[in-house]
Parts: structure tokens; sequence; C-alpha cells
């Protein structure tokens, strides 16, 4: 299917939403798609699935075939990547195709005005319709703040990585972090961002190696002072820890390396597990298998990371790496 050709699939009450998604994502978007419409109370629900061709979602179109107020299509958007950015695109581990196309959908489907972006690990706990509903008026985004951030970028103890998220602030003039924005789910007003001609430069942000989350950076900086902060529920991002209640109804963002499929232990998992279980999966068995797995993972997870730190620590390893920069700096070989 042409992206420029594709149209709303209702004509009253059309609520568009596009995912974008790989193989490997592909069985999960399943549950997100059930937990949405689970809950949903009004309106029909228009899901576009973008994609880099080659997706076999032929299970997901069966499975939503039935219901009357769901079109699911899968969209391949290469043809459009590989004309506009794929020349000056870089394959980097935590930038990949899929995370760029939020950055067009503007351009990428011209037919419509307003769409919701939600990324595929999620589960929707609150009228999807209620978020679609919120009035943008003049602003082109509605996001919801990234969680735990204050004056400054959170610290880490991966110093390289943290001396490169002052240098992006620096060069892109941004402060506070407070107003820094989770891409994770995004009410896009579609005729402003295209109004304003803003792709271009959304994508010269991404492809910028001091940006660490790419597309995310990118919206953060070119949209700033024309972003509408929507209520944390509707972007409620958990890890494994700290433990936190959820505020009410809306969207759980399991932004976590560990994902619920991945590991019961994920705080709200369970939510996510409700929607396999209803599958008619066996997801007890299921789950006390990942649990055995994801617990001996963590805790050498946690016991290797203690040791790295260690080492560290030692003069002997401060000495080597005095004694080894000059051939760090010719070869480019990376930290322990």
């Amino acid at each position: 299917m042409d992206c420029k050709s594709v149209k709303p699939a209702f004509e009253k009450d059309n609520i568009a939403i596009a995912f974008a998604v790989d193989q490997n994502y592909l069985p999960y978007l399943k549950y997100v798609v059930k937990s949405i419409v689970a809950n949903l109370k009004r309106g029909n629900l228009d899901i576009l699935v973008l994609h880099g061709g080659k997706l076999d979602g032929g299970e997901l179109l069966a499975y939503f075939s039935n219901f009357q107020n769901v079109s699911v299509r899968f969209v391949d958007a290469s043809a459009y990547f590989n004309a506009v950015i794929a020349p000056y695109f870089v394959q980097r581990e935590y930038l990949t195709i899929a995370s760029v196309y939020r950055l067009m959908i503007p351009d990428l489907l011209p037919a419509y005005d307003k769409m919701l972006w939600l990324d595929a690990d999620i589960v929707v706990t609150g009228d999807i319709s209620e978020l679609y509903g919120e009035d943008l008026a003049d602003f082109w985004l509605g996001a919801v703040k990234g969680f735990g951030l204050g004056d400054h970028p959170r610290k880490t103890h991966e110093i390289k990585r943290y001396k490169t998220l002052l240098q992006w602030a620096k060069k892109y003039n941004f402060n506070p972090w407070q107003k820094y924005i989770n891409s994770g789910v995004l009410l896009m007003n579609l005729a402003a961002l295209r109004a304003a001609d803003v792709e271009k430069r959304l994508v010269n942000i991404a492809i910028d190696p001091l940006s660490q989350w790419p597309d995310q950076d990118a919206l953060n900086v070119v949209c700033r002072g024309h972003i509408k902060y929507l209520d944390e529920r509707w972007n409620f991002q958990v890890f494994t820890h700290p433990v936190r209640e959820l505020p009410g109804p809306g969207i759980v963002h399991y932004i976590g390396k560990i994902k619920p499929w991945c590991s019961p232990r994920v705080q709200h998992a369970d939510l996510w597990w409700n929607y396999f279980y209803s599958d008619g999966q066996n997801a007890e068995s299921m789950k006390r298998i990942l649990k055995v797995v994801s617990d001996s993972y963590e805790e050498r997870l946690v016991e290797l990371n203690a040791k790295c730190r260690k080492i560290k620590r030692s003069v002997s390893y401060k000495l080597g790496r005095a004694l080894t920069k000059p051939f760090r700096a010719i070869t480019g070989a990376k930290d322990l």
C-alpha cells in the first residue's frame, strides 16, 4: 500500500493510530491492540502499522477482521524512507528504522490531520478515545514528560555517555530538562507539523551522533514551545524499579530494557499478561518458566555490573587506561 494514498478508514469518529514495528515486535502488537479494543468506549479504530517491507501481518489482520469498528492496515514505508532519509541514515544500536518513522508521519500520511502514535511496548488500560479527543488547538504535539528528569540529564555510571548528554544539551540549548517528553505516546497535530515544515530539522537532529535517543531528542528540540503536556496516566513509564502506583486508567509504557513478555517481574507486567492469557495461551506455565530465566539473568547482570564498577575503581585499571590511551585513540577501542 502506497503511503501517500492511504485515507482514513472510517467517515465518522475515526481514531487514527500509528505503530511502527519489525518482525521481532510484531507478535506483541496483537496484545497492544487487544487492550485498546477492550477499553474503547466510543469511536472507530483506524490502525496503521508502518514497516520497512517483508512483514508478515496475516495473523494480526485475521484476528481483528471481524471487528466492525476496527481497521488494521499494514503500510510499507520503505520507498519513502529510502528516498528521503536513507542517503544519510546511519544504523546504530539505539537508532532503528522503525523509530524514525514517527518523524516522517506528517509527510508520509498527507490525508490525515491528527494521529496518535504509540510504541509497541505498552498496554492500554483506559479509553483511547478520551486521549484522542484532547484538543491540541495550535499545539504540534500532545505528550507526557519523561519520568524522573530534573534540571539536568540524569547522571549515569557511564561517564562518557553523560558527557555526551551535556554536549547535546549545550549544542541545542536545551534547558530545563523537566520539559523533556517521552516519545512513546504522541498525539500529533499533523496539519500543524506539515505547515511548520519540520521533517528535515527533525531528521538532522535524529542522525546527530550526540543524540542519545534520536527520534525523541529531535522532537524535544524542534517542537519545544509547541507541546501540550498531557496527564501522566497517558504515558505512565515503568521500569523494574522503583515501584510506582498507577495514577488511573490510561497507558502503561514499559520503557526498560526488560519487557513484560520477557519477565513477569517487570512492574505492572500482570496488565500485559492478562491479554496474553485471554488469548487462550497457557500464561501461568509461561510466566513460571520466564520467572526462573529472568531471575537468573537479572541476578547475573547485577553481579557483573558490580564487578565492573569494582574493576574501574582499582588503581591498576586506571593506570592501564592511562597507558593505553594513545592506542585506544588510534584504534577506536571501546571502554570495558
